[in-house]
């Protein structure tokens, strides 16, 4: 059985390392311009480390994870999958904020959804990053047969 929301929410979203070469992340992220490869993981790397995030407003985004409640507005989820680099003990969640009011009255939190939509500029001020993603769809979906990012 897949590690739970509520595993990821003990185990604090986006804490850990996020990709494990010691190299500069952003840097290498920043440079591969074909977005449509990324998983959660990249864009979370992407988000966190980049000085400059407002850079990926407007830009596509596509994932697939499961819902954790936002801390910082309740008109947004965090759409998280853990990324594991050895086994499931080392797994730590990563997630990318999803602005969608009125998401707890048609999903719940665990619940696997498809998330398609751009990057803008975060509504809510208290947001802890400057962007978050404006779905044009969130669809409930199947949890995948591999849960994990690698």
């Amino acid at each position: 059985r897949a590690l739970s929301a509520s595993i990821a929410e003990i185990r604090d979203v986006n804490a850990g390392l996020l990709l494990t070469e010691p190299t500069d992340q952003t840097v290498v992220l920043a440079a591969d311009a074909d977005y449509s490869t990324y998983g959660l993981r990249e864009w979370a790397a992407l988000l966190r480390q980049s000085t400059h995030p407002e850079t990926l407003i407007a830009t596509p985004f596509e994932g697939i994870g499961f819902i954790t409640a936002s801390t910082e507005s309740e008109d947004s989820f965090v759409l998280t999958r853990f990324v594991v680099s050895h086994c499931a003990i080392d797994a730590q969640p990563v997630g990318i904020t999803v602005y969608s009011p009125g998401w707890s009255d048609r999903f719940e939190v665990g619940e696997w959804v498809s998330v398609d939509g751009s990057f803008a500029t975060a509504p809510d001020a208290s947001a802890g990053s400057p962007i978050s993603v404006a779905p044009d769809a969130v669809d409930a979906t199947a949890e995948p047969d591999v849960p994990y990012e690698y």
